[in-house]
């Protein structure tokens, strides 16, 4: 969500006079230094300067990040206060296993503020925002909708934005130095199958917003979707898998030997939105799917999405350990992984229950 050339003028004219920094400019810096200490913590990769200080240094970027943005007017739509607020976000989020309510509020922030920004609209029809500014704020946007739906999911929560009132469209698939504050022309988004740094947000982003389409449907107290709406949604989720960049189509572990290890945590990552999402669309059914033949289907789905889930986090757990394959992006796992693993877990353990119980009732052999 921060365009590197132009952060580069910006940091390059900040050593030229500092005084003239904006103080928000100042806490986007500190909020970045803060996600680099904490992954030389979490991977346990420090470099010597840093050596058994990481920690300690991450804690004290944090509260000037946050001392940054309580100094600028949090109320106003200030250039660069929402990338900020975002990596604020990211910070406060990756520095516990745990759901800390700090985050979802946070996030409520982040989401408002851009909100009252415009960034729910697209840009193309405003003649007033260039189309350098347009692309970035389509990616800072898609990134503030993914974290208002995971995180509200993650809590229980409806996510603040509905849908049908979005029209931003994706960002395209482009390298940064392919654009520029003085152009005067979008260039055409690369192909899917052409790896960029925003080939996985797109990806992701796809998935995470049918996940939430899913999410305001399935709960709906008033108009529950039927089951032909059901299976359309799950057609429409297989179709969003199999669409995935070939780069990024899950594989198995022993297929990506020669694959980098953040490479194989997006796939993961991916993966685990997908197999979220068949989780929530048929968990409904679980039940009925034990008497009746027709929702059988979502019986097995819902079993078999939580346990390609387990499957995932036994491997996870194994490849971070020392000398495991994960070992330095282990900081992927993240509180939002273990709430989808704990949900899993609960979906077996539940099936495993009922499953008992019939046996109990009945004397008939196990289902």
């Amino acid at each position: 969500i921060v365009h590197g050339p132009s952060f580069q003028k910006q940091y390059d004219a900040h050593w030229m006079d500092p005084s003239s920094t904006s103080i928000v400019w100042l806490g986007m810096c500190y909020a970045m230094m803060t996600l680099a200490l904490q992954s030389y913590h979490r991977a346990g990769d420090e470099p010597p300067e840093y050596r058994g200080r990481a920690l300690e240094l991450s804690h004290e970027y944090r509260r000037l990040t946050a001392q940054c943005i309580l100094l600028a007017d949090i109320t106003q739509p200030i250039p660069q206060l929402l990338e900020t607020l975002v990596l604020h976000v990211q910070a406060e989020y990756g520095r516990s296993r745990d759901a800390e309510p700090s985050v979802l509020l946070m996030t409520g922030i982040c989401v408002r503020l851009a909100i009252r920004m415009g960034y729910h609209r697209d840009p193309g029809p405003h003649a007033n925002i260039s189309p350098f500014v347009g692309e970035m704020r389509r990616r800072v946007w898609t990134f503030v909708r993914q974290i208002d739906l995971l995180i509200s999911f993650q809590f229980g929560m409806p996510a603040i934005v509905r849908s049908d009132h979005v029209d931003t469209q994706a960002p395209r698939n482009l390298y940064d130095d392919e654009i520029h504050e003085d152009m005067q022309v979008l260039p055409a988004s690369r192909p899917s199958f052409e790896a960029t740094p925003m080939t996985y947000m797109i990806a992701k982003s796809r998935m995470t917003f049918t996940f939430g389409q899913i999410v305001e449907r399935t709960g709906s107290l008033t108009d529950q979707p039927t089951y032909e709406e059901t299976m359309s949604f799950d057609q429409q989720l297989r179709d969003i898998r199999a669409s995935h960049p070939p780069l990024l189509q899950m594989r198995t572990f022993q297929d990506s030997a020669r694959d980098p290890a953040n490479l194989i945590m997006q796939r993961i990552g991916l993966e685990l939105v997908y197999l979220r999402s068949i989780f929530v669309l048929h968990r409904r059914f679980i039940a009925k799917g034990r008497d009746n033949p027709r929702y059988a289907y979502s019986r097995r789905t819902c079993i078999d999405a939580s346990m390609e889930m387990l499957t995932h986090q036994a491997t996870l757990h194994e490849e971070a350990q020392p000398g495991g394959r994960l070992r330095s992006v282990k900081w992927y796992i993240s509180s939002l992984t273990t709430h989808d693993f704990l949900l899993a877990a609960m979906n077996v353990c539940m099936d495993l229950f009922h499953s008992a119980e019939t046996e109990r009732r009945t004397g008939g052999g196990s289902q």
